[in-house]
Order: structure tokens, then C-alpha cells, then sequence
């Protein structure tokens, strides 16, 4: 299940959608996805503390990341115009941490009843649209 996973997030990356939706999808797909899977959250922070560089030589980064038609993509509408010029580790690392890091909090606060003022569901779909927002903001010229 979390390798095909993984590959949908690569064929989203991939795909011919604009910039704005793409984002967009795959933000919602790797929430959706580290919503159901709880551990996929508590293991990547765990290689992240311990073995980073593990991630760094998996197939995971290139499922996340390691990806040459969206960085031709960036670099393209940054020629445009259309959004400022980034550097690819810089915004990888924002959406990773944008991403995983909220969401394992919210891992923990689903397991302390007095925190829990909202369904899971409201939860990640609030996280979707913050952290997605937050990357497009970046994105601007």
C-alpha cells in the first residue's frame, strides 16, 4: 500500500497539471496519505532525527522529490514570470516540514481527549488548505 503510495504522489508531480492545482493535489495527497498512516509519520520523523540520510539514499526521495519534469517546471515558470525563482532543496525541505511536522502534532494531540476539539477529518482538511496556501504564498513574486 505506502509504494503505490508513493508512486501516486511521483505521477501527480509528474503530470501535466498547472503549477497552482499540482501543488495543490499533491499537498492533499501526502496529508490524506500520512493522515491514514500514522506510522509513516512517527518513521520518517524517527529516520529524519536518526538516519537522515537514509531518506536521502532511498526510493523514497524519489518518489517525494527527486523529480525532473517538476524542477523543469519550476525553473519554467519562474522564467515566466510567474512565480519567483526557488531553489529546489529550499522549497523540498518546506513542504516536508510543512507537511510532516504538523501533522505528527496532530498525531499526538488525536490521543489527549482535552485537545481534541475537531474530527480528525476538519483537522486534515484545515492543515490541506493552511499548508498549501503557505507554499503558493511562497511561491510569489
Amino acid at each position: 500500500k505506502s509504494a503505490l503510495y508513493w508512486e501516486n504522489l511521483n505521477v501527480i508531480i509528474n503530470g501535466p497539471l498547472p503549477l497552482n492545482k499540482k501543488i495543490k493535489l499533491y499537498i492533499l495527497s501526502f496529508i490524506k496519505q500520512l493522515g491514514e498512516d500514522e506510522g509513516m509519520i512517527l518513521f520518517l520523523l524517527s529516520l529524519l532525527h536518526s538516519k537522515p540520510e537514509v531518506i536521502f539514499q532511498s526510493d523514497l526521495l524519489k518518489y517525494l522529490f527527486d523529480n525532473e519534469a517538476f524542477l523543469k517546471q519550476l525553473e519554467s515558470e519562474a522564467k515566466l514570470g510567474k512565480i519567483k525563482k526557488v531553489n529546489p532543496e529550499i522549497f523540498y525541505t518546506l513542504i516536508l516540514s510543512l507537511v510532516l511536522f504538523p501533522i505528527s502534532i496532530d498525531v499526538v494531540k488525536r490521543n489527549v481527549p482535552s485537545l481534541s476539539k475537531h474530527s480528525i477529518e476538519e483537522e486534515l482538511e484545515l492543515r490541506t488548505k493552511m499548508i498549501t496556501e503557505m507554499i503558493l504564498d511562497y511561491l510569489k513574486k
